[in-house]
């Protein structure tokens, strides 16, 4: 009987990566005729991440966490992280539209932004032990603080604050609304 294990991406995981992703997503859920308590309920992304994201995090692990989880070789949830300095590289712009309420002091750390925790079902197990085991990667790789943003509206993704707020006992540092009109939150752990 094979165990499950919590691994790093690798190219070969791809199509269930994303459609795990696909599965998540906002508009998916829409279509399926979710309501939106339910949605807000059971979590929901987004944007999606694309194969580019899966090849830069499989071939950079040091500046891109982005574990799988795997049981008899079928893939359960991932979570994706890239290093901080990295994204503000590739969004040079985001930082200035946030509304920014922490100590500025934290932006200067070496920080792990998260972009996504994702499983096949909203409720399923793996979800916390692959949160934790992503924590402990970033703090394995130096990183002191992870940054993340939950949407806060027009819909609460009410999951995703649940766990920031109660469970990993994140802090929000500000916030921010997106050229489509989603409401973010910024939340910080540290390590």
């Amino acid at each position: 009987m094979q165990e499950q294990s919590i691994e790093q991406v690798s190219i070969e995981d791809t199509n269930e990566v994303l459609e795990i992703c696909t599965q998540s997503l906002l508009s998916t859920k829409r279509k399926k005729g979710l309501s939106d308590k339910e949605i807000e309920s059971q979590g929901f992304l987004v944007y999606p991440i694309t194969k580019a994201d899966i090849i830069a995090a499989s071939q950079d692990p040091k500046r891109h966490i982005f574990l799988v989880a795997k049981y008899q070789k079928k893939i359960y949830g991932y979570i994706y992280g890239i290093d901080f300095a990295l994204y503000l590289e590739q969004h040079p712009n985001w930082l200035a539209s946030i509304d920014f309420t922490g100590d500025p002091k934290i932006l200067n750390q070496k920080l792990m932004y998260g972009r996504q925790v994702a499983t096949i079902k909203a409720d399923h197990p793996v979800f916390t032990p692959l949160f934790i085991e992503g924590i402990s990667r970033m703090a394995q790789e130096g990183y002191l603080m992870n940054l993340e943003e939950v949407c806060e509206g027009p819909l609460r993704n009410d999951r995703s604050l649940a766990y920031h707020n109660r469970v990993f006992k994140m802090q929000r540092l500000g916030g921010w609304v997106d050229p489509q009109g989603f409401s973010w939150g910024l939340y910080a752990r540290c390590h």
